[in-house]
């Protein structure tokens, strides 16, 4: 295979990456990886398939082999950082690995732009540490185009809102809705500042529009099992619960829905939430009567990427919402509305 061949096939490679076409992209990077056994960009860009795909150690370890062949490709770095910000959830690492790009010495343009990617990627790991002002500092250091990125926009309103400046959050966040209205995680948002400033009904009309868009751009074809299916698995979770829970629950109804209804967003309901307890009676600590938990499948699988992950995922909002409804737990669930969801 000639280099030039190689580079057509890399293209086409990232193309099947925006596409969504994961498999194909890990098929292309291996048919380059058989010819140039070290390419960086091709290791790159099938560790970038297999992350989509799920094997995270395996792309971490290429995205590690790839960056150590040619430390200057910062593609493989910053793709890294993506994946433990975004999937391993190890914001340590993250912040270590953008660090690593920010120190480095820049020469052109496109360097330039990686590092200015890597103080957004470190800002983002720092405040998800709880490293607010740290994640500022980062944020304020950078200047030029990068402004005007969506991400460096909606991650500059997150530490807004975290470090109390409500009224430059909200500024923020209309301002980008204005550039860029369909996206949910705008809306959203906004609709937390809202919140914050006890402006119920504002927060109440972001949040339907939260669930109006998230409903019309889920795919026919995204579900990863059948309602019979998630079904199945609630009631195993079910099965799975502590003793004690099971105990003082008593008998539990699972009833599985998509997303919380317009009516449920109107009346408190977050229109992320996993899922929640209908009221009942409690008498000396347990539930009269029988239990009725609302999942929300498509919130649910949504957060999730593989079947064990969604299994783990519907046990924790169960045992969850269950020590709240039960006053075990004092305070309600974070990211909720009246009631709890998953940022």
């Amino acid at each position: 295979m000639k280099d030039e061949d190689a580079s057509a096939l890399l293209k086409k490679g990232w193309e099947k990456i925006l596409e969504g076409d994961f498999e194909s992209a890990r098929r292309t990077a291996k048919e380059v990886l058989a010819f140039f056994p070290s390419e960086p960009e091709a290791l790159t860009l099938l560790g970038r398939a297999l992350k989509e795909l799920g094997a995270l150690d395996e792309a971490l370890a290429l995205f590690e082999r790839a960056a150590k062949i040619e430390p200057d490709y910062f593609e493989a770095a910053l793709s890294a950082v993506e994946t433990h910000l975004d999937y391993s959830r190890d914001f340590k690492e993250a912040a270590r690995i953008a660090s690593g790009i920010i120190d480095s010495r820049v020469k052109g343009k496109e360097e330039v732009e990686a590092v200015s990617l890597a103080r957004i990627m470190r800002a983002d790991a720092m405040l998800n540490m709880g490293k607010a002002e740290e994640a500022m500092e980062d944020l304020d250091s950078i200047s030029g185009p990068m402004h005007l990125r969506s991400d460096y926009m909606q991650l500059r309103s997150r530490v807004l809102f975290e470090t109390g400046r409500l009224d430059e959050a909200f500024i923020e966040l209309t301002d980008l809705i204005e550039r860029e209205e369909g996206n949910p995680e705008n809306h959203y948002a906004l609709a937390l500042v809202h919140l914050k400033r006890g402006e119920e009904e504002e927060a109440v009309w972001e949040f339907q529009r939260v669930l109006e868009l998230e409903s019309m751009a889920q795919s026919p074809n995204s579900s990863k099992l059948s309602v019979e299916e998630f079904e199945n698995l609630a009631d195993r979770v079910i099965e799975s619960l502590p003793d004690e829970l099971s105990k003082k629950l008593g008998n539990v109804d699972i009833v599985v829905q998509g997303r919380p209804t317009p009516e449920l967003v109107e009346d408190g309901v977050d229109p992320r939430a996993p899922g929640f307890f209908e009221q009942h009676e409690i008498e000396g600590g347990d539930v009269k009567g029988e239990v009725r938990v609302i999942l929300f499948k498509d919130n649910l699988e949504s957060y999730c990427r593989s079947i064990s992950e969604l299994e783990r995922e519907i046990w924790n909002t169960i045992v969850r919402e269950a020590e709240y409804f039960l006053g075990i737990q004092d305070e309600q669930p974070e990211h909720g509305h009246d009631r709890p969801g998953i940022v």
